[in-house]
């Protein structure tokens, strides 16, 4: 009986362990199970998430695709607060470059369904932890997104976490230029 459990424990440990190890979001070998046009939008994701892993600390959870393209979405995970001008930078930034990738792939786009991609066509999702992966209760932001209909912020009920206090929207205009607003002051501050 010890023995079945010290191998369940590394087994255990193993798959948590493993979960740490970045993958693309797709399994190598099975390629050629994979239709082309998805193996292509799994290479601009897989592309786009290094990337933003690179500048913001992100990482890759997950991946949305509907309707063969109509919308493109990759999720995911940051171990660190973000006020809600920090996520709102990093969703437009992280778009924006998104965008930029799908745009630009000649061989993503004749399965686009409209042509270039805007921000109603992709989005981006942060759930956000703090530095010790821990849950985050109101008033900090657990989950921010840009989606088709714009961005949304999103905090934790303390009372229940199957729920959430408060969430806020910003139409894609209203973020842009609060963005703006900020990138201003901030350039200010450095000249001054």
């Amino acid at each position: 009986m010890k023995k079945y459990l010290k191998h369940l424990l590394l087994i255990t440990i193993s798959l948590f362990l493993l979960s740490f190890v970045p993958t693309p979001f797709y399994n190598k070998s099975e390629v050629k199970n994979i239709p082309e046009p998805d193996l292509i939008a799994f290479k601009v994701i897989d592309q786009t998430s290094e990337l933003l892993k690179e500048k913001y600390g992100l990482h890759p959870f997950g991946h949305g695709m509907k309707d063969k393209f109509e919308y493109l979405e990759i999720i995911f995970n940051i171990a660190r607060p973000l006020s809600k001008e920090e996520a709102r930078e990093i969703l437009i930034d992280s778009t924006y470059i998104f965008l930029e990738k799908i745009n630009t792939n000649k061989e993503l786009k004749k399965y686009l369904k409209e042509y270039p991609f805007t921000f109603k066509n992709a989005g981006i999702t942060l759930h956000i932890y703090g530095h010790e992966k821990e849950e985050l209760f109101h008033p900090n932001i657990c989950t921010a997104a840009c989606t088709a209909s714009g961005l949304r912020f999103y905090t934790n009920d303390p009372d229940d976490s199957f729920k959430f206090k408060e969430t806020t929207e910003e139409t894609h205009e209203e973020a842009l230029d609060l963005v703006k607003k900020q990138n201003q002051i901030a350039q200010q501050s450095k000249d001054e």
